[in-house]
């Protein structure tokens, strides 16, 4: 697996991090499943997510990338949980990263 922040490609920046939002949904909406209370979730998640994707498998070689995939990760957690609030926050950080990308 290839660390890539997409420093010039806005599009692969923007799906990339709707992925990452998308896994992290998924992953909460199995453990709500478990009957996991949502900090538990949270922590296990972002836990599990940072070692082993972004320490094991992609070593860390971009932090900067490493810092914002587990940020949407935890977007995706706590979707549920706040809708609205977490939606505005996510658009407001994808628009940004977008437009960060289009000015290069």
């Amino acid at each position: 697996m290839k660390s890539n922040d997409f420093p010039d490609d806005w599009y692969g920046w923007l799906t990339n991090q709707c992925g990452h939002i998308c896994l992290g949904l998924a992953l909460d909406l199995v453990m709500t499943e478990m009957g996991l209370p949502i900090w538990w979730r949270l922590g296990l998640i972002i836990i599990l997510y940072w070692l082993l994707i972004e320490v094991f498998a992609q070593r860390l070689r971009l932090w900067r990338d490493a810092i914002m995939d587990t940020a949407f990760i935890a977007a995706g957690v706590t979707f549920m949980q706040a809708p609205l609030p977490v939606a505005l926050i996510c658009a407001g950080l994808l628009a940004f990263g977008v437009v960060q990308r289009l000015m290069r």
